[in-house]
């Protein structure tokens, strides 16, 4: 809901969580932030929210951009989380040796596993993705990777190396892993 007419103002958003839960988006700047400033509406709803008492959070940096890597698993994980953060690394780093820098400082991957067969989502967002997968972290296999997008899709102006040494680049970092 917004007020017609007011969608180009600026926007507070303020969480009041259960006890014990926790706040995370790709907006969230520091530990127990509640409140959150939007310069409007738009940028509000394209920025994903988890509120929950039990997720993880990893972090990584590549080229001064700080990425975080939340997790949260209906299922068990079967010690896989750290895996599936250096592969996300990976990723991120193949994509801006391809795509260069990107224009925002901080990025956020919400990945959910939702313990069943049959749920499965994922979008896009300024500075943040949302991934639903199905079953358990932990379930044998490889898990998908969500972060073939990276924020990188909407401004997509490849460094001049060539297509063959960015393929090559991204072939050896992920060899073993697809």
């Amino acid at each position: 809901m917004y007020v017609v007419g007011h969608k180009p103002d600026p926007v507070k958003l303020i969480i009041q969580a259960p006890t014990g839960w926790r706040i995370v988006n790709g907006r969230t700047e520091r530990p127990n932030q509640n409140e959150f400033q939007f310069p409007n509406w738009d940028e509000l709803v394209d920025t994903s929210t988890e509120i929950a008492p039990d997720f993880t959070q990893d972090t990584f940096t590549v080229d001064g951009k700080k990425y975080h890597v939340v997790v949260h698993s209906f299922g068990d994980e079967g010690g896989k989380r750290p895996a599936l953060v250096k592969d996300i690394e990976k990723i991120v780093r193949a994509e801006v040796a391809m795509w260069g820098a990107p224009e925002f400082r901080e990025y956020t991957f919400l990945i959910h596993y939702a313990a069943d067969d049959h749920s499965g989502d994922g979008m896009e967002h300024l500075t943040s993705t949302q991934i639903i997968e199905p079953g358990a972290l932990a379930e044998p296999g490889e898990p998908h990777h969500p972060a073939a997008g990276a924020g990188t899709l909407g401004r997509c102006r490849p460094r001049p190396r060539g297509l063959r040494a960015v393929v090559a680049q991204i072939a050896e970092e992920l060899a073993g892993r697809v």
